[in-house]
């Protein structure tokens, strides 16, 4: 239930480009001041329209493409091309075609069976946010992952905060949704990255680590809304921490410390 006093909520009053120009604290000469008044505000503002219209084609376009894919995938199984719906999306277009087209090849079903066994390891590959070359290793194989040991049996990582504080106790490591369940009062959440699909647990955490993220990305915006200390940006925190490990969360110092 959301609270408040309306009655102290001002109603947000749109400048006019003259207005907007007006208050630039830049001296500008009158063909600079023309230029932004005719030309550069306008677009723009019209841009930004422009940007969530493109967002709304994109997201419409995908939604008609994927029911389409669904039908043509249940017509398939109910022509005895494929065993399940489902087999539909493991395939590559080209060899779509070809079972539209009479090609009853075995070795098409074979493939499809092969990518999902293989499927449940590929989904939790973690991959960098920029990639420069022909090389895309995952950024959670084994011989990438580097733990800064102490000497000591402790683990420390460094990341940035985004929401002060400092909190020892019990981690969790829950590198998506699925694994949510295994979440206990208290805890601090150590993730890849949050949605809003993990909004219902954020109530249980003490803390949040995520691998990825910036100061306005959801895990830390909702953080700072619940008033817990939040990391953002622990590389590999992931692979390095295990749930039930005792870590000290220290926003001041930027760092996450197993100490048990």
């Amino acid at each position: 239930m959301l609270s408040g006093n309306e009655s102290q909520l001002e109603p947000k009053v749109e400048k006019s480009v003259d207005q907007v120009v007006s208050e630039l604290k830049t001296p500008l000469s009158y063909w600079r001041r023309l230029l932004i008044q005719k030309l550069l505000l306008p677009w723009c503002r019209r841009g930004v329209g422009y940007r969530e219209l493109s967002k709304y084609f994109l997201i419409w376009m995908n939604n008609q493409y994927r029911q389409g894919f669904r039908l043509l995938s249940q017509q398939m199984v109910n022509e005895g091309l494929l065993p399940s719906a489902e087999s539909f999306f493991y395939l590559t277009t080209n060899e779509v075609e070809a079972l539209c087209n009479g090609d009853r090849d075995p070795l098409i079903l074979a493939r499809v069976r092969h990518r999902k066994r293989l499927y449940p390891k590929m989904d939790k590959y973690k991959f960098d946010e920029f990639i420069k070359g022909p090389e895309m290793k995952p950024r959670n194989f084994e011989d990438r992952i580097i733990l800064p040991n102490l000497g000591t049996g402790m683990v420390q990582m460094k990341g940035t905060p985004v929401s002060n504080g400092s909190i020892k106790a019990r981690v969790c490591v829950s590198e998506d949704i699925t694994e949510a369940d295994n979440i206990q009062p208290g805890d601090i959440l150590i993730t890849y990255s949050t949605d809003i699909g993990w909004s219902p647990y954020f109530p249980l955490l003490s803390g949040i680590i995520t691998e990825i993220g910036g100061t306005i990305s959801h895990g830390a915006v909702i953080a700072r809304e619940f008033g817990i200390p939040c990391l953002i940006a622990v590389e590999g925190a992931c692979s390095a921490f295990t749930t039930g490990d005792i870590c000290v969360l220290d926003t001041k110092s930027a760092t996450i410390t197993k100490v048990e």
